[in-house]
């Protein structure tokens, strides 16, 4: 997810700078806060539907072969780690798309995926998981739902503070970051053709 991410979002940006390096975005009338914090939730609104689509064509198979039930309220939670866990790295990624285009926002995926790959699944960099939010959704999700096939798995206390602890610094990380990016894309002038 956290690639395809970085693959994504410069797609959905690139629209934008084929039709004039930003122009409409940089000229139009809108608020460009508005702007930017309204391509934020669009991006977070198609994840949801990503998601929610993969992991509800997973479970129907899931239940329709191996008669398995799957718990809807658990998979409803863990959709929404998801979703809440990769907020910052979006903003990361939609400032990068802005500004470096496709090929920086490609380098920073690969970056991203992986220290996300060596620090979210394994013990390497110890606590330092905690303070790289692109760590947060692999990291959350290979720690805390690893043991979703067990039925009867019970999260422990100090686990569901710390998803909560995750999640709300998540939560704030991401308005400090949507705050400060749509300060910037206010105040940026767009690019030019030469500027690549």
């Amino acid at each position: 997810m956290v690639f395809c991410l970085g693959f994504y979002i410069p797609m959905i940006y690139s629209v934008d700078k084929a039709a004039g390096n930003y122009a409409i975005e940089t000229r139009s009338g809108i608020n460009r806060k508005k702007i930017f914090i309204s391509k934020f939730l669009f991006i977070q609104l198609l994840l949801l539907i990503i998601v929610s689509v993969g992991i509800g064509s997973f479970s129907l198979f899931n239940l329709l072969f191996n008669q398995f039930s799957i718990n809807i309220l658990l998979l409803a939670k863990y959709i929404f780690i998801l979703i809440i866990s990769a907020s910052p790295i979006i903003v990361f990624y939609q400032f990068t798309a802005i500004k470096y285009n496709y090929t920086g926002t490609l380098l920073l995926a690969v970056v991203f995926v992986l220290s996300a790959i060596l620090m979210g699944t394994t013990g390497l960099g110890g606590n330092l998981w905690k303070i790289l939010p692109w760590i947060w959704p692999v990291r959350l999700f290979f720690e805390f739902t690893s043991p979703l096939r067990d039925s009867s798995f019970m999260l422990e206390y100090n686990q569901i503070n710390e998803i909560t602890y995750i999640l709300i610094k998540s939560f704030l990380f991401s308005i400090f970051l949507l705050t400060i990016q749509s300060i910037w894309f206010e105040k940026w002038e767009g690019s030019s053709s030469l500027e690549e």
